[in-house]
């Protein structure tokens, strides 16, 4: 979102600087905006993944802790308009993500030392959002993968010492 211009009914400001913090069971985004208003609006949301793999997040709040000019005074008026615009602004698609997971994962077992020992052949094919949770410290998300994978031990791993 930095650099990105938000518009509403002619009110327009640019994000310059985005802070995203755990708060009370939620992402807190700070944006720093500067424009026809100047401050900090701060963003409480969630985020959830739809069946398309795009994360999206749904605010629940807002406040203007840091503002200068009549945004305060506006603010009562503007509350559900600015908080339904910022969020219909952000959003990422996650399946070239997941897409590329196992071509990630292959890359990954390859540097390390199991790549002497087995042989993994993966293909991750359809992703389908099963659940969310979310503390204080990390997001999980769980996915239903379909795909096919095989694993094969390599010959003389389990070789007799004598």
């Amino acid at each position: 979102m930095v650099g990105k211009e938000l518009n509403l009914e002619g009110i327009a400001a640019k994000v310059n600087r985005v802070e995203i913090s755990p708060h009370e069971g939620f992402l807190k985004w700070n944006l720093t905006v500067e424009g026809d208003i100047n401050g900090i609006i701060s963003l409480f949301v969630v985020p959830s993944i739809d069946e398309d793999l795009v994360m999206q997040f749904s605010a629940f709040d807002y406040e203007l802790p840091k503002m200068e000019g009549w945004a305060e005074i506006t603010d009562w008026a503007m509350h559900r308009a600015i908080e339904k615009y910022v969020v219909s602004q952000s959003s990422y698609d996650m399946s070239p993500f997941l897409y590329s997971l196992d071509d990630r994962i292959a890359r990954g077992l390859n540097k390390s030392v199991l790549s002497k020992k087995i042989a993994l052949d993966l293909d991750l094919n359809t992703f389908t959002p099963y659940s969310k949770g979310m503390n204080e410290d990390e997001i999980q998300f769980i996915f239903q993968i379909e795909g096919r994978a095989s694993l094969s031990i390599k010959d003389k791993v389990f070789v007799q010492r004598e």
